[in-house]
């Protein structure tokens, strides 16, 4: 029975991939599970593969869950979907798209070798190279809020952020404390520091 070899890289991170071993006869579902396993994700939302040509343009969809193409077909299922019976190419490039909502995730997927017969004793489907440590999969995204930033966060720190840039806007007069941390985006000096600003008229003479 055949085995395939894809490469998965990250299309943000493309010195970022993975090699995986997979049997021709194995489903989508299986080779979402394994890229899901090997990048570290929780494999709690929806995903689709797009099958690809050469230069990344997508293609038929196979999707996690049950849905609607844009004309109106029924998209196929990764557990109902074979892989070999979409592979039309020995280099097939397949997109693969995983919504964790913030931030969502893409993925290269390229078949770079195809094996006649299975390893002896080996379980598929299997990571069989990893290059370099995957992105977390849940990142601070920076979103602008006037003249400050609000950052996704637990919900008690949200809410500290949110009220101290409430009061930077408002103008509320802030602590000394907060004053030399440059909470107030200035810059405060001590009176040493201030003295030694100045210049002395005599010292020109």
């Amino acid at each position: 029975m055949a085995v395939y070899k894809f490469r998965v890289t990250f299309e943000e991170y493309d010195d970022i991939y993975r090699d995986i071993e997979i049997k021709s006869t194995q489903y989508f579902h299986d080779l979402h599970e394994v890229i899901q396993e090997a990048v570290k994700f929780d494999n709690k939302y929806d995903a689709s593969f797009f099958m690809s040509d050469d230069y990344w343009e997508q293609g038929e969809e196979i999707s996690l869950n049950l849905k609607e193409s844009s004309d109106g077909k029924k998209v196929q299922l990764m557990s109902k979907a074979r892989l070999c019976d979409y592979m039309d190419d020995p280099h097939q490039k397949i997109y693969y798209y995983f919504d964790s909502s913030n931030p969502s995730w893409g993925f290269h997927i390229e078949l770079i070798k195809i094996f006649i017969e299975e390893a002896a004793n080996a379980s598929y489907p299997r990571v069989v190279k990893t290059m370099h440590d995957a992105p977390k999969q849940y990142t601070p995204v920076a979103r602008e809020k006037g003249a400050a930033f609000d950052y996704d966060l637990p919900p008690d720190e949200t809410f500290e952020l949110e009220t101290h840039i409430g009061r930077i806007e408002e103008g509320e007069p802030k602590s000394e404390d907060e004053l030399m941390r440059g909470d107030d985006l200035g810059i405060m000096f001590s009176d040493e520091e201030s003295a030694s600003e100045e210049v002395d008229e005599g010292d020109d003479m």
